[in-house]
């Protein structure tokens, strides 16, 4: 077994599973996340529709694409910036986690802040989705 030092301190939603008791996350965190991931995948998928036709040739049905998802495609650079920007999120965090040198406490308190980074970032796209609308 790997020593990964001491464990972040569990949030108040791990320690009561049985629901009855509420964490203390930003209103709405987990949805801007969910809504990031869905979103990102319609994005991604229109996106992948107008390369494809593109790769094809099919320049008519490439122009056809781009007019109908207009929305979508402007903002694939924004999705593809967030989930990088994600991934390295989750990196730090594993790396906090297997910090050998921080106590459970401050692991806590440094995911928790990268956490609320990576829900900032999801809150970005879709606020950017509502004002194309």
């Amino acid at each position: 077994m790997v020593d990964r030092g001491a464990r972040p301190n569990m949030t108040l939603k791990e320690v009561f599973l049985a629901g009855n008791f509420t964490e203390s996350l930003p209103a709405g965190s987990s949805r801007y996340l969910t809504q990031f991931y869905e979103q990102a995948s319609e994005i991604e998928q229109a996106y992948g529709s107008y390369r494809d036709a593109l790769k094809r040739g099919d320049i008519p049905q490439a122009r056809a694409i781009q007019s109908a998802e207009r929305e979508k495609l402007a903002l694939h650079p924004l999705v593809e910036r967030v989930r990088r920007d994600e991934g390295i999120l989750n990196t730090r965090i594993k790396m906090i986690e297997s910090s050998r040198s921080l106590s459970g406490a401050q692991k806590r308190v440094q995911i928790d802040a990268l956490k609320e980074r990576k829900h900032a970032l999801a809150r970005q796209v879709s606020e950017s989705r509502l004002a194309a609308h």
